[in-house]
């Protein structure tokens, strides 16, 4: 509609995505539309994009909790392994055959530093999802591959797969894991 627009600024830490209303009583075209703006933003490579969405998607969104969540991290040349738990929440926004998932999950207990926060956008068909690239965050120590992320979404129910992508790093890392999660919002 008429008088919406998308407004995308930087912070220190992350970048933030809002929809900006027109004024109270403005004058505006009654349309079906939809408003978008496009933005590239320069990011170190392994590093994550942090993001912050306004208040009218984050009401969009809906909003999962980890009920379930067993990862491993594997690799360097003494053969490390390292299994934990992760909880947290992952966020999904939807719109056709696409989905936007927002990661906010840490590992548990001993491991409770380690992180994976990333925004990652793929196919969502039937309730099958398709994430083609996930960064593994501080799930793995580096040098690491990104994480290939696929699962379904069926009722109120999420579950994921994340498997690491080929590397061409003899004595890199890799981080591997699944998680269930269940509907709050």
């Amino acid at each position: 509609t008429g008088g919406y627009s998308v407004s995308i600024r930087q912070t220190i830490d992350k970048i933030v995505v809002e929809v900006v209303e027109p004024p109270k009583g403005a004058i505006t075209t009654d349309a079906l539309t939809m408003p978008f703006q496009v933005a590239l933003v320069p990011i170190e490579e392994e590093k994550s994009l942090p993001l912050e969405v306004s208040a009218n998607w984050k009401n969009a969104m809906q909003t999962y909790k980890i009920t379930s969540g067993e990862f491993e991290s594997s690799g360097g040349f003494a053969g490390m392994l390292k299994k934990f738990s992760a909880e947290g929440t992952i966020g999904v926004l939807s719109f056709g055959d696409y989905a936007t998932l927002i990661f906010n999950l840490s590992g548990k207990g001993a491991n409770k530093n380690l992180r994976l926060t990333e925004t990652a956008s793929g196919l969502m068909k039937e309730g099958k999802i398709n994430l083609a690239r996930l960064d593994a965050g501080s799930f793995s120590e580096g040098p690491k591959p990104p994480l290939k992320v696929s699962g379904t979404l069926a009722g109120d129910k999420l579950s994921l797969m994340f498997e690491p992508l080929p590397t061409d790093v003899a004595d890199g890392f890799q981080a591997s894991g699944k998680i269930e999660a269940a509907k709050i919002k």
